[in-house]
């Protein structure tokens, strides 16, 4: 089982594995880096 919330639980199968992610985390996300390629290269 793992922990969704403070009283939330949700199965996991075995051949699953969870990852913990912060809630942020601008480096994974796509958007971010395209608007950081954009950024450093049209807008400079």
């Amino acid at each position: 089982m793992v922990l969704v919330g403070i009283n939330q639980k949700i199965e996991v199968s075995k051949n699953i594995k969870v990852i913990y992610l912060p809630p942020h985390l601008p480096k994974l996300n796509p958007s971010e880096r395209l608007w950081l390629y954009i950024k450093q290269n049209t807008l400079t």
